[in-house]
């Protein structure tokens, strides 16, 4: 599996978690892994379900997840900064 389609997983799940009310603080730099070519979560820690997630805007969360991502990215590949930035704003775009 090449990066960008890593990445653009790693997108994709910080869309999804918010999205089923699932309330957590994840780190994605480094709780997060990939088994056989899915994203799993390495450090579940404290999952829990949050309603309230419905009424309200989930851009502040998945910004919040997305900018984890993008420092550790950073350091690690920068390269690959504007395409990150690019799928982030395709998923925000998408979000409420």
């Amino acid at each position: 599996m090449q990066p960008r389609e890593k990445i653009s997983l790693l997108v994709d799940i910080s869309f999804t978690l918010p999205k089923r009310d699932c309330r957590q603080r994840p780190l994605i730099r480094t709780n997060f892994g990939f088994l056989q070519g899915k994203p799993i979560e390495v450090d579940i820690g404290p999952f829990s379900k949050d309603p309230t997630y419905a009424t309200r805007s989930l851009r502040p969360e998945i910004r919040r997840i997305m900018q984890s991502l993008k420092n550790w990215l950073g350091e690690q590949a920068p390269d690959l900064v504007p395409f990150l930035d690019k799928s982030r704003r395709e998923v925000m775009k998408l979000t409420p």
